[in-house]
């Protein structure tokens, strides 16, 4: 509990229909006393709404680079600021964008400016989806081997079952922010 007490964790969500499952990862980490931030791509929203996550989360949902909201330069500020990115489901485009570095909306610019621990928590195992499963993993291995990169954990939660979703928010506070404290 001591572990997340106090800290900055950016919560990102991308749309699949794992993203309802992100509402009991917040309220976890908020429970454990985390400042969450939540940033959602455009599609989630397909899959849950702003309002949900805004009434549990600390600060309201970022959703663009252009909100216009206090800060001028979000989309490097959130990633800087944090002590931890979290995106939980993490789809395979946010995954791939992510590992080739293309900055293509909020959470995946918050990504790239961090150098704060990174969890992403795939929408789907890299072993189901015959038109998923190359490119997944390739995405994968490339974020898993590069040096620049040593600060991400990738968790394969199995099925996308909320016990999965339980252990992704046991493993943030104790694998990954441990060494932080």
């Amino acid at each position: 509990m001591a572990a997340l007490a106090g800290r900055r964790i950016v919560l990102g969500v991308s749309g699949g229909i794992a993203a309802y499952k992100s509402v009991e990862v917040l309220r976890r980490l908020r429970d454990e006393g985390a400042h969450v931030i939540p940033v959602m791509t455009q599609a989630a929203h397909h899959f849950i709404g702003a309002t949900t996550l805004s009434a549990l989360a600390s600060e309201p949902v970022r959703t663009s680079m252009w909100d216009g909201g206090p800060d001028p330069i979000p989309h490097t500020r959130l990633g800087q600021q944090a002590d931890l990115v979290v995106v939980a489901p993490a789809t395979a485009r946010v995954i791939g964008a992510y590992a080739n570095g293309l900055s293509t909306d909020l959470l995946t610019n918050t990504l790239i400016a961090t150098h704060a621990p990174v969890v992403l928590a795939p929408a789907r195992r890299p072993t189901t989806g015959p038109t998923i499963v190359t490119p997944l993993r390739r995405s994968v291995a490339t974020l898993s081997a590069t040096d620049a990169c040593s600060h991400i954990s990738v968790c394969i939660a199995g099925a996308s079952t909320t016990g999965a979703w339980v252990a992704m928010s046991v493993l943030v506070s104790r694998s990954v922010l441990s060494p932080l404290a």
